[in-house]
Formats: C-alpha cells, sequence, structure tokens
C-alpha cells in the first residue's frame, strides 16, 4: 500500500479544518502522514498563479528545509458532489461542509478536491505553549522563526500567515504549517509590494511581530471594555508627530496608508498612544521577549541576520546549539 492509496485507507483521525480545507491524521501501514482535502474551483486549476498552484510551488521548493513540511503528492479528485465516487475518508469533510454543497449548487463545474499528502507534524501550536516557556527557550523560538524567513528569502518566497498559530513546537523545533497564502515577493502588487519592499523584502518577520502584539493590544482593550480612536483621528494624529517626520520613506510615492503602517512599526509604543490613551503599558513586554528586545526587531527589521546575531548574544550560546 503506497503513501497516497486514498480509496483504500481505514484508519484516520480527523485534526481541524480552515476556511476552505480539512485535515487528517492518516496511517498507512507502519508510517503516519497528514492528509489535506480543500475544495477548488475550474478556474483555480487553470490560472498557475491561483493561490492553489501557489502553496503547491511553495511545498516543493520548501519541502526539503528544516522546519518546513515534505509533500510527498498531490491529487485532484473530481466529481466532489457524488458521494459515491469520493473515498470514505472524504465523505465527513464534504457532508458538514454546507458552504461548499452551496457552492456546487451554483456552479455545477465547482466539483474537485485538491488532496495532498505530506509530513505529520508532532507537537502542538505555539501560542498554545509559548507563555509557559522560559526567556532562552522563547530566544530560540524567535531565531527559528528568523531562520524560516531567511531561508524563503532566498527563494524569493513569502508565506504571508506567519504567526503563532501556524507554527508547531515540538521539543524546542519548530515547524511552520498553513501555506495557503504563499506566493513569490515578485507577484506582490500595489501596497503590498511597497510595504514588503519598505522591510527589505522581510514581510513575514514583520508579520509575526506586528500581529502579535496587534493580537494582545486588542485584547488587552476588550478586556479594560476600551474602544480604539477611529482610523481616520489616528492617522491624522500621527502624521503631526515629530517621528513620523523624522522617517526616511524609500519610495517618494509611497501611499499615505503604507507609510501610517510604517510608523506603527518602527514607533509602537507612541502608535499604541494614539490609539488609546487608557491603557499605559506597553503590550509586548508581555507577549514575547522583553520589551526592548521586540523594539530592536521593530527598528532594525530592514537587517534580518543583524536582528539574527543580536537574538543569538541574547542567548550567548552558539547556533549550533539551538536545535
Amino acid at each position: 500500500m503506497t503513501a497516497f492509496d486514498i480509496h483504500n485507507l481505514k484508519k484516520y483521525k480527523h485534526l481541524g479544518s480552515g476556511v476552505t480545507n480539512s485535515t487528517y491524521k492518516v496511517k498507512v501501514g507502519n508510517k503516519t502522514y497528514a492528509y489535506q482535502i480543500g475544495h477548488i474551483l475550474p478556474k483555480e486549476l487553470k490560472n498557475k498563479n491561483s493561490m492553489m498552484w501557489n502553496c503547491i510551488k511553495f511545498f516543493k521548493v520548501m519541502g526539503k528545509y528544516k522546519g518546513f513540511i515534505k509533500l510527498h503528492n498531490y491529487k485532484i479528485i473530481k466529481g466532489c458532489e457524488y458521494k459515491h465516487k469520493l473515498p470514505k475518508f472524504i465523505i465527513p469533510f464534504v457532508n458538514n461542509d454546507k458552504k461548499f454543497y452551496n457552492r456546487v449548487k451554483r456552479n455545477l463545474n465547482s466539483k474537485y478536491c485538491l488532496v495532498k499528502c505530506m509530513d505529520y507534524i508532532e507537537g502542538v501550536q505555539l501560542e498554545k505553549v509559548f507563555k509557559r516557556l522560559s526567556l532562552k527557550d522563547k530566544y530560540k523560538c524567535i531565531i527559528q522563526m528568523i531562520d524560516f524567513v531567511i531561508q524563503m528569502k532566498k527563494h524569493g518566497l513569502l508565506h504571508r500567515d506567519m504567526h503563532k498559530g501556524n507554527i508547531m513546537y515540538n521539543k524546542g523545533k519548530l515547524t511552520l504549517v498553513d501555506y495557503e497564502m504563499c506566493v513569490k515577493a515578485s507577484s506582490l502588487k500595489g501596497r503590498h509590494k511597497i510595504q514588503n519592499k519598505e522591510v527589505n523584502g522581510n514581510g513575514d518577520l514583520l508579520f509575526v511581530v506586528w500581529n502579535c502584539w496587534m493580537c494582545y493590544l486588542f485584547k488587552e482593550m476588550a478586556k479594560n471594555k476600551v474602544k480604539p480612536v477611529p482610523y481616520k483621528v489616528f492617522k491624522k494624529n500621527a502624521l503631526k508627530t515629530k517621528e513620523y517626520k523624522s522617517i526616511k520613506f524609500t519610495d517618494p510615492k509611497l501611499p499615505v496608508d503604507v507609510r501610517t503602517e510604517i510608523f506603527c512599526v518602527m514607533f509602537p509604543e507612541l502608535a499604541q498612544k494614539l490609539t488609546t490613551k487608557k491603557i499605559k503599558k506597553f503590550i509586548p513586554n508581555k507577549f514575547l521577549i522583553p520589551k526592548e528586545d521586540v523594539l530592536y526587531i521593530y527598528h532594525n527589521i530592514r537587517d534580518i541576520n543583524k536582528v539574527r546575531s543580536y537574538i543569538v548574544n541574547k542567548l550567548g550560546i552558539n547556533h549550533s546549539v539551538l536545535y
């Protein structure tokens, strides 16, 4: 029995579902794999730059590196609205997905499933254990995240959804998962292209820190029943500050909204004060690593190797001891 004999599978366990796919733990002989099933439209099959094909390309390029998932095979199955044509383990996924059935009713051509067979990753989501880790272990996690970005950057790729929920933790080792949003950096357009260019292609590292900060900021605001000021007011106040005027933007035609986002990255404490004055504590101090380290990453986001060296020096150990 091969790793991709999908019609003869007997042992499988549902791990979870996303917006467009569902993941199963599958045992084939003595080996364990992860099977991911997602519904796709015909236009996605035809467009070689669609999210589906970008995801497959990402697997093929990055799967050979440490910390990324290896894709063994993938298969496109036609006829998803006909249950008797489906492998048994896919039927529960289709039955429980009302959106997919409605999609099929609206467009009878949307009757495809993409099934991916990949390595099964042991461990738990990093966000579930991060608070319990020692500061030393947190630094090790940050370095591994930086290494993910460096490796992807070598191939001109961006993950675009890199946060603690999409990183698996197992005995100190991290694995980056969920490649549905991956793209080539060169294919970005508009504000996304400009924003990534501003941080020297290190958009994923920026997203890790920014996402965590925003997440905890709004949680803290909700806890204190504090409403943020309207974005128009925030932007107007940001433009008046001397910090905003001190930023040297690389592109003179940069849209104001993008300039405002970069201002938030360069001056997170000030941005938080402009968002709401009622929360005095700087939120990043509680989620990742000490406040001064978070600010260092923000201010040196353009030089990823400098950031990496800084974190390694904080640990005071050799790189070979990290993994």
